[in-house]
Formats: C-alpha cells, structure tokens, sequence
C-alpha cells in the first residue's frame, strides 16, 4: 500500500476540524476567558495561527526563536510578533526559569557557564547536573538578561488549547495528533458518526471540574512529598464544588483522594489522612473499616460497616462488608473467597509447560476428553453485549457518542445506559425472541460495523465462533437475563468473568481457573454470583502442576538460511509428536525461502536452491504448521530459535503464533546432568539415541523426540 502524504498544513486542517465541533457543541462550557481566547484564533493571520499549533504541538512550552524554521510558513518574525501583541506567547520571566533550564540542551547549558565565568561542574556530568549547578549559581536576573535567554519565549495558552482538546475528545487521552493517525490510516475511527454531534458534558461545571481533576491526576503522577501534600490541600478544598450530579466524575475525585492517601501516607500521614476520610471510593471506605477495626474502634466500624451494607456503593464493597462483618463479629475464620476456592472439585493435573498458559493447558485437557472448550474470559461477555446493543450504543442520538475518535459511549462511563434507553432495550431483548433471531442480529451487525473501533471488545475473524457456540447450547432466557443485568450496572459486570466455556454433553458451563497461587478476586466473584443468578452453572477450578503421561508433546526442528529470525527464511520444517512415550505421528516438508540459500548453510545441511526451488512456500505450508502444532506443547532442542523462527514467520502474514514451549537443552542439563556438552550431536552420542544425516529437519526433530523420552521418565520419577 502506498503511503499516505499529508498536506503541508495538515494540522491546521485538524484543528479547524476541532474548532468547528467546539463551535458548533460547546461554546458554552467556555468560561469568559476561555472564549475570549477561543473568539480571538479567528484574528488571526493564516502564519500566525500556523506558528502557534506548531508550538503548541511540541514537548516543551519554552523556545529558541532562532530555532523556528518552518517551510509553509512565510513570515515567522511577523507571526511572532502578532502572537506576543495578543498575548499567546510572552517573554521569559523569572518564574520561567527552570522551563528554560529544562529546555536547553547540554551545550547550550555549558554555554552559559562560560559566558558568566563559572566553574561549572564536569564536562562529562550529566544534564541534571549542569541544570542544578546554573539554578544554584547564577542568579535569576542575570540569567533572564542573558542573549541566550532573550531569545527564548513562552507559549502562554497551553491551558486552552488543552481544555478545547478536552471538549472535543472528552478524556484526557485524546491529542491533536490523532487526526493525523487517522488520515494515515494507523488509527481506525468509526465509520458512522452522528448527523447532530453533541457535547461531551451537560454544563460547564461538570466541564470544568472535569478537565481540572484531569491536570490533577496528571500531577499525582508526577509530584512528590511537599508538592504532593500541597495538592492534596487544593483537591480537598475543591470538595464542595464537585458536580453532585456527575457519577463518573465523583468516582474519579473519590478515586484520586485515596490515591492521594496511598502515596502520602509515609511523607505526611496527617494530609494522607485527611484524603482517606474525605474520599469515598469503595476502596477508600473499605481501608477505612480496616483501620477502625485495628485500632480497637469498634463502635465506628460496626456502625460504618452497616452504612455500606444499608446503601452499597457498588456489589465488590458489598460482598467486602458481608465477608468482612461475618468474619471479624460472628466467628467465622475464612473468607467467602476462601470458602469458594476450598469447594471446588479436586484440582486439574496440569504439565508445568503451561505455568504462563494454565487457561490453554486446562482447554486441551478437556478438548482430549471430547469436550469443546474455549477461553473466552471477559470477551465472550463483552463482544455478545456489545453486538446485541449496538444500534443503542453506538447509533442512537441520546447513547452520547460525539465523534469518530470515541470509543465507549457516555451512557456507558455515566451508568446511565438502562436509566436512559430502557424502553430501547427492552424492545431489543423483546424482538430476540429465540436463538436464530439472536444469532442473525449478531451476523447482521458484525456484517454492517466490522473493524469500527469501540471501547467493548477487539474484532477477528473467529469472533463469532464461541458466541454462536454459546448461544446454540444455552437457555436464551438466562442469556438475555445476564444482558439485562449487565445493561442496568455495567460497571459492576464489566470484568471479572470465568475463564473458560465448556461444551460438555450438550450443556454449557462456566470455570474459572485457579493455578496454584492463585486468589479468586472479588471482582470475578462479583460476576460468578450475577452468572448463577442468571441460570448458568459456573464452577472455580483449580489446578496442580503434574506431568501429564498423555499429554502430548510436538518435537519441532527447523532448517533456515540462517540465525536471524527477523532477516533469514525458513528452509525445512519437521514436526514430530509424542504421546505416552511413543512417537505416534512424524511429519516433514522442505520450504521454498524464497531467496539464496548461503554456501555454508548448504554445506551444513546439505539443502540447496535446486532442492526448495519446487518445494511450498512458507505461507502455503503454515496452515499445516498451525494446525499440527494447535494442540500440544512445543519442544525443541534450543526451543527459543525455532519458536522464534516461527512466530516471525506467522507475524509476517499478520499472524499470532503462541505456544507453551519445552526446551531439551534445559531440561536435559536439569534432569541428565553431568555431560560435558549438552548440543544435540553430542547428546545423542553419549545417550546412544541414533541421529543420522543431523542438520536434516527430521532427523533431529525424531533424535529430539528420543531426547525428550529419556527426560520424561527422569522426570516422572518420584527419585528424580
């Protein structure tokens, strides 16, 4: 594909783009000096307004004007001075000085050294370095008068170009640069966007607290100690102008205060404190029952663990005061959590290859058991919810989608998507009135809007495969329950879904599950309890690590041009497979690589130009290799370099390719100590494993096979 070029003034184009939305939207969520600002872009000439998007898209807010060079603009020096005549840069000020500091380089930073006769730390010191020595030595006016300084300004709008940037992505994510993305084809954008866009935000209160608890949360990052407590006084003091009307920015506030708490409690307790008791976060209210309970109040914990159970602020800290209360006043020893892990079945056998995929290893245990089992966790849930109320998300003219970049709807992020379109939903769930109708919405819709960027789920091609799985083996009732259930607190079950799908006799279940280690959160118990309450068997299953005599291990060896996986092909591909401690299916193919084949790589393998130069290329073998290697653990001697060689190859055709992998050279050196070289040559020979015509795919694949035999039963050995 070509690229794409955009126009010389590309971002004068996005930000007239932006201007108009805000014109048309939100006008009225500026206060009078941020219209004043916004009123005064159109006073100005096409270079200077140009300039001004230039600066104001760069890292730093302090710059050379001998440094601005910029092609499409004609004029700079009159550009300049139309923007310090109206106030959008100014000169430095003494406030301004460690900006400038920071916007220096080394060299110039230096240059100032010697220009005022310091001694100036080593030449070799790092930046910082130098930035601390001139903010301690040289007073602030001589540096200010300074030629080097003089000809540096201050954008002086940044504030406003972020706050419009805000109106119109409606986040603190959202960038001028997006539009660019967009046009390039990098960053996908809706297709169908609203005939009528809207704003973001009801009022300019809501607005404005908005985009100030955005600077917020960008400082709590970034600040410490007496700067962070200093925060903490302006967040708390600004407590009683918090929109009462706005959920998502009240969670937000509450959110930042016991965030606050979090990182001032070792620096300054009583600030920290102050957040805690302020914020009313279900995490802030349940540190809050902790701490009353181990300082000995009970009288307050009690009585605040029967506010939360009155009026729960969300089902996790309900379940937290339930657990909690039962636990700490009636005796009881364990957690819900606990009690839950503790019934479930006996735990899985899993081989301990799959210590980073346990999910994938408990699939294809049942998928040799005859059972179909997907790992869908939260996407199954998400992906169904998203598809089934797309036209009420995404195309109705009250689900607040304002524009193309958007990608979760506001009735979403305010909770407000039953209290607003209930009667939209009902009818929806109404017209699904059995299985086909339900499954020829969801192909309709994937159909109309594949690729449209949403905040739900990520569009595939095999998508729909689990879900039509799901729908054809499950009570639909109990289906559009759950979507119901989602539809009124989307917050509560957006997350915390079981791991797995199993279709197993006809009937659907759910599992999570639990490695050893592993805690089943709150948030997952949250989502078991709404899938039981719906009418869906829902099991937590954990698991050991064991070696599996029947799992099935596939013996990979690759030729290649050769050592690079970015740069070099591959040439010869075999596969082995073992089962049990047999070798019950062999497979091999040469692999035309599509270039020269180097001298020594044919003098090492004995494969040649002539002998590929009919052979398949990779990309009509690779669904073979797919398919041979679906399920099992890959092994090979050296694993990381045919596993790469592998996963670069898929990746080439926009591919996935993961596996849990085995590797022989480890496990041999683990389990068959004491050899003086552990290459697969000299292994064989002193295993007397039998490897004829080595550096041939096959034959060290089979040799690595015979390998893999002899570590397995060392490492089933209760000695070993």
């Amino acid at each position: 594909m070509a690229p794409v070029i955009l126009p010389e003034k590309y971002y004068l184009q996005h930000f007239r783009e932006m201007q108009c939305y805000i014109t048309q939207t939100s006008l009225h969520l500026l206060d009078s000096e941020q219209r004043r600002h916004f009123d005064a872009l159109d006073t100005l000439t096409e270079d200077a307004l140009c300039l001004l998007l230039r600066l104001l898209g760069r890292k730093h807010v302090v710059f050379a004007c001998d440094s601005l060079h910029y092609q499409e603009i004609s004029d700079i020096s009159a550009a300049l001075d139309l923007l310090q005549q109206q106030q959008w840069i100014r000169p430095l000020s003494h406030d301004d000085v460690t900006l400038l500091l920071a916007a220096l380089n080394k060299a110039e930073l230096q240059q100032l050294v010697t220009e005022f006769a310091l001694a100036g730390p080593a030449k070799s010191a790092k930046k910082p370095i130098w930035q601390d020595y001139i903010a301690e030595h040289l007073p602030h006016q001589q540096l200010l008068a300074s030629p080097l300084a003089r000809n540096h300004i201050v954008v002086n709008s940044q504030r406003h170009f972020d706050y419009w940037q805000y109106l119109y992505f409606g986040n603190s994510h959202g960038q001028l640069n997006q539009f660019s993305l967009r046009d390039m084809g990098i960053l996908a954008t809706r297709k169908h966007t609203p005939a009528e866009p809207s704003a973001h935000f009801e009022d300019i209160a809501e607005a404005q607290f908005g985009f100030k608890l955005m600077e917020w949360q960008q400082a709590c990052k970034a600040l410490a100690d007496e700067a962070l407590s200093n925060l903490a006084a302006t967040v708390l003091a600004e407590q009683p102008l918090l929109p009462l009307d706005s959920d998502a920015l009240k969670e937000r506030y509450h959110h930042l205060l016991f965030r606050l708490y979090s990182k001032l409690l070792e620096s300054d307790a009583e600030q920290a404190h102050k957040c805690l008791l302020a914020s009313e976060h279900p995490k802030a209210l349940e540190k809050q029952v902790r701490l009353l309970f181990q300082q000995g109040n009970i009288e307050a914990c009690q009585s605040l663990l029967d506010e939360i159970l009155t009026a729960p602020p969300s089902e996790e800290l309900l379940l937290f005061a339930e657990d909690f209360s039962q636990r700490k006043f009636t005796r009881k020893r364990t957690s819900i959590l606990t009690d839950i892990l503790r019934a479930s079945s006996q735990p899985l056998a899993i081989d301990e290859a799959y210590v980073q995929h346990v999910e994938a290893g408990v699939c294809e245990r049942y998928q040799r058991q005859g059972k179909i089992a997907f790992h869908v966790e939260n996407q199954l849930w998400l992906t169904l919810f998203g598809l089934v109320f797309w036209p009420e998300l995404y195309l109705h003219k009250h689900s607040g989608v304002h524009n193309a970049f958007q990608r979760l709807p506001n009735v979403l992020k305010r909770g407000r998507f039953y209290q607003q379109l209930g009667d939209e939903i009902t009818i929806r769930l109404n017209a699904l009135y059995d299985s086909r109708q339900l499954i020829l919405h969801l192909q309709h819709i994937a159909t109309e809007h594949y690729g449209e960027p949403n905040g739900l789920f990520t569009w595939h091609p095999g998508m729909l495969e689990p879900l039509l799985l799901f729908i054809n083996h499950s009570d639909l009732a109990s289906v559009k329950a759950h979507l119901l259930a989602m539809c009124k607190d989307f917050k509560a079950l957006k997350d915390g879904y079981p791991d797995l799908l199993i279709v197993d006799d006809g009937k659907v279940r759910f599992e999570e599950i639990k490695a050893p280690g592993d805690m089943l959160r709150r948030n997952q118990l949250v989502s078991i309890t709404a899938l039981q309450k719906a009418g869906f068997a829902v099991a937590v299953q954990t698991t050991r690590w064991h070696i599996d005599p029947e799992q099935p291990y596939l013996v990979v060896d690759l030729e290649t041009t050769g050592g690079n996986a970015q740069n070099d092909r591959i040439t010869e591909v075999a596969i082995v497979t073992l089962v049990a401690g047999k070798i019950v299916d062999s497979w091999s193919t040469l692999v035309n690589p599509e270039r020269h084949i180097p001298r020594f790589i044919t003098e090492l393998t004995g494969i040649s130009d002539e002998m590929v130069r009919t052979a398949p290329t990779f990309a009509e073998v690779m669904d073979t290799i797919e398919g041979k290697l679906a399920a099992g653990i890959f092994v090979a001697h050296n694993v990381n370099f045919d596993y790469g060689f592998l996963k670069h190859s898929f990746a080439r055709f926009s591919r996935p390719f993961q596996r849990p992998k085995l590797c022989t050279v480890q496990l041999a050196r683990k389990h068959l100590p004491g050899h003086s070289s552990y290459s697969l040559g000299k292994l064989c020979q002193a295993l007397d494993i039998e490897l004829i015509d080595h550096h041939r795919a096959l034959a060290d694949a089979t040799a690595t096979a015979h390998l893999m035999q002899l570590i397995n039963e060392k490492r089933m050995s209760p000695h070993d």
